[in-house]
């Protein structure tokens, strides 16, 4: 991307703040100086905002996805320092949360503008993935929706020429589903979204989490499901975004 002077030096700031921010991204720094980054991240994104609405109403659509690249790299960031102080504070599945957030607003940054060259960061993600928390089992529900919306145009997605996850005036198309009944959910390796997961698995003794393998008792009147199947004994509790 051809930038101008002042461009220039916006970037040249937004690099300075990345990597001040970046100290922050490591489980055994303090969880109130990890708190006063967020905040100060959050700060940092009202800003980015503002930016990137006067870039919106003078049309320049270039510079409004280099900045919706810009937010969602130090969402990125800012998901990941939280995720540590949550670890810490002993709350995996919100720290799982957090985490799957920091893949895709890391991921999201890269379809914004060529200019993040963010894989590193990728791989350091899923390595964190892999080490820090234990293998999940992820659910995909699959639906009948009556229609598609587009949130670019909000015309029928089959009929408008926005394509879903692309940058548009610094905004991402997504798809508005409609009219949806459930069709079939399953287990998968690769699903559309990590939040989508098993939260607990029936034992004998009650039920146990995924994450950290403590058993909850079973309420008076409640047991394991009598065929011991997994899918049974799963309890999802979070679906992810509604947005496809």
């Amino acid at each position: 991307m051809i930038v101008t002077q002042e461009e220039a030096s916006y970037i040249e700031k937004f690099n300075e703040a990345v990597t001040h921010f970046s100290h922050f991204c490591f489980c055994t720094i303090d969880s109130g100086l990890q708190k006063e980054a967020s905040a100060q991240i959050y700060g940092f994104l009202q800003q980015l905002a503002e930016d990137k609405a006067a870039a919106v109403a003078t049309g320049d659509e270039r510079w409004a996805n280099f900045l919706l690249g810009c937010e969602c790299r130090l969402k990125g960031m800012r998901a990941e320092i939280l995720m540590w102080v949550l670890l810490k504070e002993e709350k995996p599945d919100e720290a799982w949360r957090l985490l799957v957030d920091a893949q895709g607003f890391t991921s999201d940054a890269m379809k914004s503008d060529d200019g993040f060259q963010l894989q590193p960061f990728i791989d350091h993600l899923a390595k964190i993935e892999r080490v820090v928390f234990p293998p999940q089992a992820f659910m995909s529900a699959g639906m009948v929706c009556d229609h598609e919306e587009c949130s670019i145009c909000h015309g029928d997605y089959e009929d408008c020429d926005h394509i879903k996850c692309r940058p548009y005036m610094g905004e991402f198309c997504t798809v508005e589903l409609f009219g949806c009944e459930p069709d079939h959910v399953a287990l998968v390796d690769e699903p559309a979204s990590k939040h989508c997961r098993v939260h607990t698995v029936s034992t004998p003794e009650g039920r146990r989490s995924k994450m950290t393998r403590l058993v909850e008792p079973y309420k008076v009147g409640e047991g394991p499901p009598e065929d011991g199947s997994l899918l049974a004994s799963a309890t999802i509790l979070h679906l992810g975004p509604e947005k496809a």
